[in-house]
């Protein structure tokens, strides 16, 4: 319960802070409409003003970008060799540091066009074949990249078949996209272009999807297309082996005395056919007996 207490001097005081409010915004809109029109008549000076700074903008946030991270300009040329020595990723080394970074390298030459990388899960392959995209982007933009050497041949296009998910909408299912994907990566690449196909095939039966993959391999191989192959198919890595221009890449595994795994994040020139299924599903948390049982099943 409370009681306000009125007097008029009070009212009166009130009654003019009120219309001393309404007069302020009233003047101070009016002076900005003045202000506007006559900053109207300066509006292509101010255009001119406003491209110059925030072109100096963009320079200084990328010569602060590669001062402080080290980042390097690499070369471009006609050829179809690529080479990025040591690159490592944008943005996880803002993030936890360039020391915790775990660099790698990529290189393209007429006699090793095609890369097939196979190796465990969680060990980067997708993050390798995106970084390989995205570095090769910004070269294309006369921009830095994250490495300690680069040297990029021009390319027409990168296309990219990557991640597993269906259109419910225009009922497509988790296959039928990666086939539509796929199909105009095959009708529309050429020699020029760089290639990024992550697991084509695993939208459906391994049986119909193996000759696919193996089959889409071949034809990018015979043509030249630099391509980065990540694959589950083990077996394609073996049959490729035979082709001058296609190379293995793998992620390297560390195996302790304990049975532990150490992914190194690290991608050499190797062929690794285990995919270390059994130590991932461990470690995503399967019940001993499921995980028992599915050994089992796989040794029969």
């Amino acid at each position: 319960v409370y009681q306000r207490y009125e007097t008029k001097e009070l009212n009166k005081i009130f009654t003019n802070f009120i219309f001393a409010k309404r007069n302020r915004d009233i003047i101070e809109y009016n002076l900005f409409k003045r202000l506007r029109l006559k900053l109207v008549s300066f509006l292509s000076e101010f255009r001119i003003i406003n491209n110059y700074v925030s072109y100096l903008d963009y320079l200084l946030s990328w010569a602060l970008l590669i001062i402080n991270n080290k980042w390097v300009l690499p070369d471009i040329h006609n050829g179809d060799e690529v080479m990025i020595i040591k690159w490592r990723h944008p943005m996880l080394e803002m993030v936890i540091g360039s020391s915790n970074i775990v660099p790698n390298n990529v290189l393209f030459s007429p006699s090793s066009t095609f890369k097939c990388l196979t190796g465990i899960n969680m060990g980067w392959k997708t993050i390798y074949m995106k970084m390989v995209g995205l570095l090769s982007l910004l070269a294309h933009c006369w921009l830095a990249i994250p490495a300690e050497e680069g040297s990029i041949g021009l390319m027409d296009n990168i296309f990219v078949r990557a991640g597993a998910s269906d259109n419910f909408l225009r009922e497509q299912s988790t296959f039928s996209l990666e086939m539509n994907e796929l199909a105009y990566i095959l009708n529309n690449y050429t020699q020029k272009s760089l290639i990024l196909i992550d697991e084509i095939g695993r939208g459906t039966d391994v049986k119909d999807g193996y000759p696919i993959a193996l089959a889409s391999a071949e034809n990018i191989i015979n043509k030249k297309a630099r391509c980065i192959f990540a694959t589950h198919f083990h077996d394609i890595a073996q049959d490729i082996e035979w082709y001058d221009n296609a190379k293995n890449i793998s992620v390297v595994i560390d195996i302790w005395e304990d049975g532990d795994l150490v992914i190194t994040h690290n991608i050499v020139n190797w062929r690794n056919n285990n995919s270390f299924w059994l130590h991932i599903a461990q470690i995503a948390g399967l019940p001993q007996d499921v995980l028992s049982r599915a050994y089992q099943i796989k040794d029969k």
